[in-house]
């Protein structure tokens, strides 16, 4: 009966082991030429970008650019990782913690919290209505043009 049990907790664990591993780069889902779309938040209304002013991002495999018409005006390195974040008011309900994707750009020097899919990314995603400004950027191409 022990042998039993020893082996179903040693099947089970291992089955968790595997279950937890992450399949494939985080990077790749940035990997491509995004432009801003529309930005929204804080005390403002939202507010929607001319297409081809030249706001964009640009992002390889861990290198990025981005561009305020058409002037580079930042470039280095970053990581998307997956961290938790406290989302809502403490003054209006507790504190929940949930799982964001987060760039890290420049060797961990600034972040940025971003919500991404396919085609959307949303930087400085909002935890809360007070969290300031979030920036919508459209996937334009799949190549990140550096």
């Amino acid at each position: 009966m022990r042998k039993i049990h020893l082996i179903l907790c040693l099947v089970l664990g291992f089955s968790l082991i595997n279950g937890c591993k992450k399949g494939g780069d985080s990077s790749e889902s940035l990997k491509g030429t995004w432009e801003l779309t529309e930005q929204y938040g804080g005390f403002q209304p939202p507010k929607k970008a001319v297409p081809g002013s030249g706001n964009l991002y640009m992002f390889s495999k861990n290198m990025y650019r981005k561009y305020e018409n058409g002037v580079l005006i930042k470039s280095g390195t970053y990581q998307l990782k997956e961290d938790s974040i406290a989302v809502g008011d403490p003054i209006v309900r507790p504190l929940l913690y949930q799982i964001f994707n987060i760039v890290y750009f420049d060797n961990n020097s600034n972040k940025s919290t971003v919500k991404t899919n396919n085609e959307t990314i949303i930087e400085g995603y909002r935890t809360s209505f007070f969290d300031g400004t979030e920036y919508v950027y459209k996937k334009i191409s799949d190549d990140p043009g550096f």
